[in-house]
């Protein structure tokens, strides 16, 4: 198998567990009695306290995905996933280390999203791949 179809392969089965994993969970937590115990209301949570880099994210995977550019800021791939990532972790370590108890305004949450798209648009571009 040459390397584009094993990674096509690996990226597949990736979405695949990650979105069966997410059915499992919402429905072993819709069995408990807990109200606004899903997964959705989890994300939120988390996305509006300290893992607020979830709001990058997904606006990184957006980007990334749906608006790529033909000539993204950094031509390299590699590097241009690391710049994506070492951000992300930023973003991780100052929630963690530095945000206790404090929730991010909806207005954050937004600008988040739309840099990440940003990013995702003109750093991660998918339109640079030739299939």
């Amino acid at each position: 198998m040459d390397d584009f179809k094993f990674y096509y392969f690996l990226v597949g089965a990736l979405v695949f567990g990650v979105s069966a994993l997410m059915v499992i969970l919402e429905f072993g937590l819709s069995l408990n009695k807990t109200q606004k115990d899903n997964i959705n209301y989890h994300i939120n949570a988390w996305s509006s306290e300290r893992f607020y880099f979830i709001n990058f994210a997904w606006g990184v995977v957006g980007g990334h995905l749906f608006l790529g550019s033909k000539s993204p800021i950094i031509p390299e791939n590699t590097v241009s996933v690391i710049v994506v990532a070492v951000i992300s972790l930023i973003m991780i370590i100052h929630g963690v280390c530095f945000l206790k108890e404090k929730r991010i305004s909806l207005s954050t949450r937004i600008f988040l999203l739309l840099t990440g798209f940003i990013a995702g648009h003109m750093l991660w571009s998918m339109n640079d791949y030739v299939l």
